[in-house]
């Protein structure tokens, strides 16, 4: 088994590099796979809302209230308003999620980006600190997780 590590970060971020190419098929891919309107999130809510809670529940105990938290991957926003952060951003690829987020979270702010472009990641990083970046069922869906964590850091 061979682990493809990235050396040169002009590469990954190059428009017409391999990676670039195979990256925009990923996130299109990652794009269509969530619930694209209220009643599919709705719906999927109501089906996943046993182990939702249970998150939630777990995530409350480890995340103090009133703290700034930046939720990369937040899907439709549930978890990171149900930590009742002073400050909350949430980001992720499906349009639908985000919008669904803003309509019902209207005191946290919510983005459609991609969370693996490196200078996404450095205009976040530049803003004032945060306390908490949750990654609530996200690394799975990462292209390259090294290299995602390195531009966090």
């Amino acid at each position: 088994m061979s682990v493809r590590t990235t050396t040169d970060r002009k590469d990954v971020v190059s428009p017409g590099s391999v990676f670039w190419k195979r990256h925009e098929h990923h996130i299109n891919n990652i794009r269509n796979f969530g619930p694209s309107n209220e009643l599919e999130i709705k719906k999927q809510r109501k089906k996943n809302s046993y182990f939702r809670n249970e998150t939630v529940k777990y995530l409350q105990f480890l995340v103090p209230e009133n703290c700034r938290i930046l939720a990369l991957g937040c899907g439709d926003g549930e978890t990171l308003a149900r930590l009742k952060p002073c400050y909350g951003l949430g980001v992720d690829i499906n349009q639908g999620y985000i919008e669904f987020a803003r309509n019902r979270y209207p005191d946290h702010e919510f983005l459609v980006a991609d969370i693996e472009d490196p200078e996404f990641l450095k205009g976040l990083v530049n803003q004032e600190p945060f306390d908490v970046i949750l990654l609530e069922d996200t690394l799975g869906y990462l292209e390259d997780v090294q290299a995602f964590l390195r531009c966090l850091g």
